[in-house]
């Protein structure tokens, strides 16, 4: 995978034990956040979501990957278990399923968080999406 992925997407512990992807989602052009309580409007913009799993010694001759961790702006709890539950799915035996989660991460993941329409959050949400995007921003730069 380091061959396919550019380091910052792709690392994996000296023991092959852990695994991290950082994939960049990307956003279609004209797609918005809302905010009608505090008259808010911003569009979206790619950005990165994170993803820990642990490798079992069996990987992937008869075991999946174990997904320890998920992060990114627009990730609710509930989301994190939708996304979790179809990376799941994608793992056969015999399947390196890395590649198709990072796939999945990278293409795939914005039309389950925004479908066709765009994205309207509410006030209390705003400063939790508002520091996840920052620190997603920042690993962009």
């Amino acid at each position: 995978m380091h061959s396919i992925y550019k380091p910052y997407n792709f690392s994996i512990s000296e023991d092959f034990s852990e695994v991290v992807l950082t994939a960049v989602v990307e956003i279609p052009e004209g797609k918005y956040v809302f905010c009608g309580e505090a008259d808010l409007k911003f569009e979206l913009k790619p950005f990165a979501v994170e993803l820990r799993a642990s490798l079992p010694v069996n990987y992937p001759s008869e075991a999946p990957p174990e997904i320890k961790h998920l992060s990114g702006p627009f990730l609710s709890p509930s989301v994190i278990e939708i996304v979790k539950a179809e990376l799941r799915e994608k793992w056969t035996e015999q399947n390196p399923v890395l590649f198709d989660w990072c796939s999945y991460l990278q293409n795939d993941l914005q039309t389950l968080l925004f479908g066709e329409a765009d994205l309207e959050i509410e006030l209390d949400e705003l400063q939790l999406y508002k520091n996840r995007v920052w620190k997603a921003l920042n690993f962009l730069l």
